[in-house]
């Protein structure tokens, strides 16, 4: 048995075992923010449990619903991002709303997201945000004067809130 061993590791010394890194490609740096496609057809496909589609990933992406819940979504988002964080040219938090930021993009990025969201349905498709490989939101894409009035709608309550009169502490 001792002699097996032996030969076996003199065995292994002479077999020249190539190094990964020299035969495989460098792996693509994975982005710490990417803005990626929703399947167009993800809700059919996932309540069909088909399989996961060529040139997508499935993610899971967990939220709470309207009355506080968790709930978790299967989604099938696109291997190529649209836009990773090299396009955003600033974020900030915005203030007048809890958990929400503001995201400015660069020049091509704005283009690039305009290009890919011009292709898609208002109301239907849908793009995911993940951050560090995790899903922290998937809406659906909206039409620029939607967009506009639900700002409106906002700036609107949000002033009312400001003027009405607060009931007096009890």
């Amino acid at each position: 048995m001792k002699q097996l061993l032996c030969l076996l590791a003199l065995f292994s010394t002479w077999i020249p075992i190539p190094s990964p890194a020299a035969d495989a490609p460098e792996p693509s740096p994975v982005p710490l923010v990417a803005f990626r496609a929703v399947h167009p057809d993800n809700d059919r496909l996932v309540a069909e449990g088909k399989p996961c589609p060529a040139g997508y990933t499935p993610y899971i992406y967990g939220f709470r619903n309207c009355q506080g819940q968790i709930e978790q979504e299967k989604l099938f988002l696109s291997n190529t991002p649209i836009v990773t964080e090299s396009g955003v040219r600033e974020a900030q938090v915005d203030l007048s709303m809890p958990h929400a930021i503001n995201i400015t993009l660069n020049t091509q990025a704005s283009k690039t997201m305009k290009e890919a969201t011009s292709a898609m349905k208002v109301g239907k498709d849908r793009i995911a945000i993940v951050v560090e490989g995790r899903v922290v939101n998937a809406p659906c894409v909206m039409a620029e004067q939607d967009a506009a009035h639900l700002c409106d709608v906002l700036n609107r309550h949000a002033a009312e809130q400001k003027t009405s009169p607060s009931s007096p502490a009890a």
